[in-house]
């Protein structure tokens, strides 16, 4: 990202909801969050989260609401008070019309600086491109870098596992 941080990116329509549970999926991230902050550049200047939700359908959103109420505050507080990381902003993009309905319902829970972090481009990736250079983007979010692979979060802890 042009502040430099760190961008991360999320694709939830590529989870199986039906076969891994929101607490797994959680627990990845958080791994992914703690390797991170290791560096310490990403302790200066943080965290951003890059969540493309083309493709995410109404069930995914009911699953997660459904879902124990427990984990989804438990979420909120991570990212607000408890995890030692800069959480710079998170950016949606091509989320559904519904996205906008589920934010309001949860934005009251939210603190103000967090509220302020989150927003939703939509289709219009240009106010992305303000954010980072777009040639640094994967295919997937319309950059000509290669395609996210997931398999490359295991390349990311091997060493880790390995030593």
């Amino acid at each position: 990202m042009k502040d430099g941080s760190k961008a991360i990116c999320i694709f939830p329509a590529r989870y199986d909801i039906t076969q891994t549970p929101l607490v797994d999926v959680l627990k990845t991230l958080l791994l992914v969050l703690e390797k991170l902050i290791d560096d310490e550049e990403t302790q200066v200047h943080g965290v951003t989260f890059l969540d493309n939700m083309e493709g995410l359908g109404l069930y995914h959103v009911l699953r997660v609401a459904s879902s124990e109420h427990l984990q989804r505050a438990t979420v909120v507080e991570l990212v607000q008070d408890a995890f030692p990381a800069r959480f710079k902003g998170a950016h949606l993009l091509k989320q559904p019309w519904y996205i906008g309905i589920v934010f309001r319902i949860i934005r009251p829970f939210l603190n103000q600086k967090l509220q302020s972090r989150i927003h939703m481009h939509g289709s219009d990736m240009a106010a992305l491109h303000d954010l980072l250079d777009p040639q640094q983007l994967p295919a997937d979010l319309g950059g000509p870098q290669p395609p996210t692979d997931p398999s490359s979060l295991l390349e990311l802890f091997q060493e880790d596992l390995l030593d």
